[in-house]
């Protein structure tokens, strides 16, 4: 993915996917793009994937990620993303992650309309939207924050725990 087709997101600092794991993470990939045929994957064929279909934050890991030109994931991004939500990937950079990803304005800050949009993927229509703003509005007005308007990572670190974390930033592939 280069920085023209989305936002910067970080950079794994270690290679969480193994030389053995390359060409079975392809064999997976190939078999949503036939040899290459179609210029990569839909996001739609992505969160068809069983191991990533039950996780709701995983339409926005795939916007991230696409070929703004073909709006289609391609073998790299996909290895890509499988590398960022590797079991073996640290939590610290699945906590960067996560906020860079849900941080949509790039300004270093979740912002109260990010947060309905976090709440909002992850709850789906399981909570009313009166019950998601009284959620953040009670987030937002707490008294150790820096700003009672949006969330430092650091707060957003403090406020979700590392286990919701590791549940929605985590997916084991089944590797033929």
């Amino acid at each position: 993915m280069s920085p023209s087709d989305s936002k910067s997101l970080p950079e794994i600092s270690f290679v969480v996917v193994t030389a053995k794991e390359i060409p079975k993470l392809l064999k997976r990939f190939a078999y949503y793009d036939p040899g290459g045929r179609n210029g990569g994957i839909t996001p739609k064929q992505f969160l068809d994937i069983p191991e990533i279909s039950t996780n709701p934050i995983m339409p926005k890991v795939a916007s991230a990620y696409l070929e703004r030109r073909t709006n289609r994931l391609t073998s790299e991004s996909f290895i890509s993303i499988l590398s960022r939500l590797s079991p073996r990937n640290s939590l610290d950079d699945k906590k960067q992650f996560a906020f860079q990803l849900l941080d949509t304005d790039n300004d270093g800050y979740l912002s109260h309309s990010e947060l309905f949009s976090l709440f909002r993927m992850v709850t789906g229509p399981t909570l009313t939207d009166d019950h998601v703003l009284g959620i953040i509005t009670s987030i937002l007005s707490r008294s150790d924050l820096q700003q009672p308007t949006r969330l430092t990572f650091e707060e957003f670190t403090n406020i979700v725990s590392d286990e919701e974390i590791e549940e929605l930033f985590t997916v084991e592939l089944q590797l033929p």
